[in-house]
């Protein structure tokens, strides 16, 4: 192995595989050769970017609005950001305080960058969506994966964090409504997370990307409206998952003046501003009135009927142990009974083997857990068409009941 190519195995093995890219690839691959396949692997959304968003879009190409911007965004974009957090988090922001980024993978890494310094550490309740660990490990900075369990609902505790903290510590990443598990924070858990963080200097990353996807009535808290938080504390969102707009690679993040400033110029010398188009697009977004056939209440009562028609399946499942997502739109699965059990002829070692096994011989794509912190769990996304929710599950649930005797 020449220097370079083993420079570059060195820098793959500091960041680590991503096993949900390789479950992407061979779903994309197995599509293009025409295979039918019922993929529960991806985080996205099956719902057309709504209309009178593709339609400000449209404007702002015909009015030759496709010129640099601001590096940290458009104004109208900004405000309409900052109404937003105040209706939905109560935390009042001014545009200084924003930053639109390409997505909400780049907030969080920019976030990270912007208050870490070499040898800090990123506190990470896991699981964890996938990224939270390679960004901290490409930045040179220290992870520490805080393990969670269905016990408690797998959401970190101040007990966690307590033997978890040194004075190195730096970040606490809480991400609610969470990827993969659905898990969401209540006021008394926040409450008690904010003041331990407060007591230790500690900032946060709340990336709160799912947080119209709430069911039974539950209701979204930032921790960033608890007093003495919001300077505290980096809010991620992003339009992707909301509003079907993935592919336009818009997020924003909203923080103190001085950490907004300090993520500007890091994203300046990056990727500089967001497509100007994604942008006036995201500023049509928020207005949802003129779409009489897009609503946010809809869509979450819509994913909520995906939901329970996903458990009823599930439920039925030899070897499937899981509790009821409150959030987002995936179910996290413990499939710890077949791991060194036999499946199709090949003994499981690990939810990337069950995931592929199951793939190969029933052409259901599930995401292994090995790369959101164990690899004894799938997560299975509910953001498909319940035509392919019921008929692709039952063919899951006849392939394992037959498998698992």
């Amino acid at each position: 192995m020449d220097k370079k190519s083993e420079s570059f195995a060195n820098w793959t093995r500091k960041v680590g595989p991503s096993e949900t890219a390789d479950m992407e690839e061979r779903v994309d691959y197995l599509k293009r050769k025409g295979e039918n396949i019922y993929s529960f692997a991806l985080g996205m959304p099956n719902f057309f970017t709504p209309e009178y968003i593709k339609n400000g879009a449209k404007a702002a190409i015909d009015s030759n609005k496709s010129f640099y911007t601001a590096t940290s965004g458009i104004m109208e974009l900004k405000r309409e950001i900052t109404h937003s957090l105040y209706e939905k988090n109560n935390v009042d922001y001014k545009t200084s305080e924003i930053v639109v980024t390409n997505g909400g993978k780049q907030a969080v890494f920019d976030a990270l960058y912007s208050m870490c310094n070499q040898g800090e550490e990123v506190m990470i309740p896991s699981p964890y969506w996938v990224s939270y660990i390679s960004q901290t490990k490409l930045m040179g900075f220290k992870p520490i994966v805080i393990t969670t369990s269905e016990k408690n609902g797998f959401k970190v505790s101040v007990e966690d964090l307590k033997k978890a903290v040194t004075d190195k510590s730096k970040v606490l990443i809480l991400n609610s409504p969470n990827n993969p598990t659905g898990a969401i924070y209540g006021y008394d858990e926040l409450a008690d997370i904010a003041k331990f963080c407060i007591e230790n200097d500690l900032y946060v990353i709340s990336d709160e990307v799912y947080s119209e996807y709430i069911y039974n009535n539950k209701k979204f808290i930032s921790i960033s409206s608890f007093e003495k938080m919001k300077d505290r504390t980096v809010v991620v969102n992003a339009f992707s998952k909301t509003y079907g707009m993935t592919g336009w690679r818009i997020g924003y993040s909203a923080s103190s003046k001085q950490l907004a400033s300090f993520m500007t110029i890091l994203q300046s010398h990056s990727t500089s501003n967001v497509s100007s188009i994604s942008q006036y697009a995201a500023v049509t977004a928020f207005d949802d009135s003129v779409d009489k056939s897009f609503k946010l209440s809809h869509l979450r009562s819509d994913f909520k009927k995906r939901r329970a028609l996903a458990d009823n399946i599930l439920s039925e499942i030899k070897g499937f142990k899981y509790i009821l997502p409150e959030g987002a739109f995936y179910f996290w699965i413990d499939i710890s009974e077949y791991i060194n059990k036999n499946l199709s002829g090949t003994v499981m070692k690990n939810a990337t083997d069950f995931a592929n096994i199951v793939l190969q011989n029933t052409n259901v794509a599930l995401m292994p857990g090995d790369s959101f912190g164990d690899s004894s769990h799938i997560r299975l996304s509910f953001s498909i068409s319940e035509e392919k929710i019921r008929n692709g599950l039952l063919i899951l649930k006849n392939y394992l009941n037959k498998e698992m005797v």
